[in-house]
């Protein structure tokens, strides 16, 4: 009983946040101002890998797009925790989240499965015995995409991930509150 009354807290809690964002608007872009040596640099055959506190971003297109997408991941992470009042969360994740870039439809549509032709980005949180054992996020990462348009969504449903202790929130609440991290246009 004593979880059930946790866990309605918690989400009343996040419910009140998230109405108090609508009501003040969005906050402001993330920094990718991370010292140098926080984010390295590898060759993993064809992918070109950035590895941060936090994130493993493997991109086809050079170590420049993977470093940027770890140091806005990074960025991010810290403001989603703040804006959703949760400094306990800011120990580092174990295992880091696996961000994936598409530079085609197909290959994102092969990683992540039939129905996802019309989405940009998916995120995948496997829980296991009150902890998360997997964090992934695969992005369509065609032409010209930005970073601001698909990872704050995504990012958001593993933040909350972490807010329920690897639990999944209601999916009404996790998807609402995903999007209110969306761009105005979206």
């Amino acid at each position: 009983m004593r979880t059930i009354r946790t866990s309605t807290r918690l989400l009343l809690t996040l419910c009140l946040c998230a109405a108090g964002q609508l009501a003040h608007g969005e906050d402001a872009a993330p920094s990718s101002d991370l010292p140098a040596g926080s984010v390295t640099i590898s060759r993993q055959g064809a992918w070109f890998v950035a590895d941060s506190k936090n994130f493993q971003v493997c991109s086809l297109r050079g170590f420049a797009e993977a470093q940027a997408a770890a140091r806005y991941c990074e960025a991010k992470r810290l403001l989603l925790i703040n804006k959703w009042n949760a400094p306990a969360l800011t120990r580092a994740w174990s295992p880091r989240c696996q961000v994936v870039l598409h530079n085609s439809l197909d290959g994102y549509v092969r990683a992540v499965g039939r129905g996802s032709e019309n989405t940009l980005g998916s995120s995948l949180i496997w829980p296991g015995r009150g902890q998360i054992t997997t964090r992934k996020i695969d992005v369509r990462a065609e032409g010209n995409y930005d970073f601001a348009s698909v990872l704050p969504h995504e990012l958001t449903h593993l933040v909350l991930a972490d807010c329920f202790d690897g639990r999944s929130a209601p999916l009404w609440f996790d998807e609402g509150v995903a999007i209110l991290a969306d761009p105005e246009p979206k």
